[in-house]
């Protein structure tokens, strides 16, 4: 288990609830790591308060593990939000809806259930604004591993299978499409027998001097998930 620097410290209010605020001179705020896309010191910190708990269930234990389950996903951690929720307390399971909730829209996630993921995010009602903003950022990290994996994946994609894989209507995933670049296809390039409605789009040229942040494994998974979409 990696540790945040000390410098990197997420204030916490007194009787271990999180602090909404910082000073200059102060810790950083989870807020503030959230801002600065810091997710690893996030998921970190939460790791470390689990450590000082002890397994014990305190007034903030909900928005602790609801703070870990989310931050691994943004980590795109799979293995530690699955053992995240095997080491919340049965206890907690049962009389936390919002916890359940949570942990069947990360499953979605988990199965590459896109369509699953963004529709129980999109109705989450969660018990604090920390995790809510936590969702929010999760769901657009979704959207842009999608757009990279795609644009990697696909040498042509409709409006509406990508649409699937963003949680947006067709009309919002074509506005997507082209800020990232891609292009209206030629006839010659959309498939054979394609709706006269479908919109199609090809990828911009792969920019090969940045580094990936997407594996072979997630471009073959949606690459599979697409085309169970289309059959």
């Amino acid at each position: 288990m990696s540790a945040a620097s000390s410098a990197a410290q997420p204030a916490a209010a007194a009787g271990g609830g999180v602090s909404s605020s910082s000073s200059s001179a102060g810790p950083v705020s989870l807020e503030a790591l959230l801002q600065q896309r810091r997710f690893t010191d996030v998921l970190s910190w939460a790791q470390q308060r689990e450590l000082e708990e002890g397994g014990l269930l305190t007034r903030d234990s909900e928005q602790l593990y609801g703070i870990e389950l989310l931050s691994a996903m943004l980590c795109q951690n799979n293995l530690s939000a699955k053992f995240v929720w095997q080491r919340v307390p049965a206890e907690l399971k049962k009389k936390s809806p919002e916890l359940q909730a949570l942990w069947k829209l990360v499953s979605s996630l988990l199965q590459r259930d896109f369509i699953g993921f963004f529709a129980q995010s999109s109705a989450a009602a969660l018990p604090t604004p920390l995790l809510a903003r936590m969702l929010t950022l999760l769901r657009e990290e979704v959207q842009r591993v999608n757009l990279r994996a795609m644009a990697s994946a696909y040498t042509v994609i409709s409006a509406e299978a990508a649409a699937a894989l963003l949680g947006m209507t067709a009309e919002q995933s074509a506005a997507a499409l082209t800020a990232q670049g891609w292009t209206a296809a030629a006839a010659a390039q959309q498939p054979q027998g394609a709706p006269a409605s479908a919109r199609f789009f090809t990828p911009p040229p792969l920019d090969r001097s940045k580094p990936r942040d997407i594996s072979h494994k997630q471009i073959e998974q949606l690459t599979g998930y697409i085309t169970h979409l289309e059959e």
